[in-house]
């Protein structure tokens, strides 16, 4: 687990980015750090350059981009970079890749 300044230290807006980390060089995590209003959590997230993948919806974001994510209790805030493998466990006994 890296902060995100040591993972992208050409990009000077990583640099005060306190709130999320980096697993490995692909997955980047982006905390619930604050108590939930009406079971819904507002989620601050700032991705680097390239093309990023939520994990909760599958949807697509080009960085560099700063925004708020909404999560409820069940999600968590995690975004992985296009173009990597993720392996999930999909089902029991079963391995798929995302």
């Amino acid at each position: 687990m890296r902060p995100m300044w040591l993972e992208y230290p050409e990009d000077s807006s990583m640099n005060t980015v306190l709130t999320q980390f980096m697993f490995g060089d692909s997955i980047l995590f982006a905390p619930k750090l604050e108590e939930p209003v009406d079971h819904i959590n507002l989620i601050p997230v700032n991705l680097p350059a390239g093309n990023w993948y939520n994990f909760n919806t599958g949807n697509s974001v080009t960085g560099p981009s700063s925004f708020l994510i909404k999560l409820d209790a069940t999600e968590i805030g995690l975004f992985f970079k296009g173009g990597s493998i993720l392996p999930i466990l999909a089902h029991q006994r079963e391995l798929s890749l995302m």
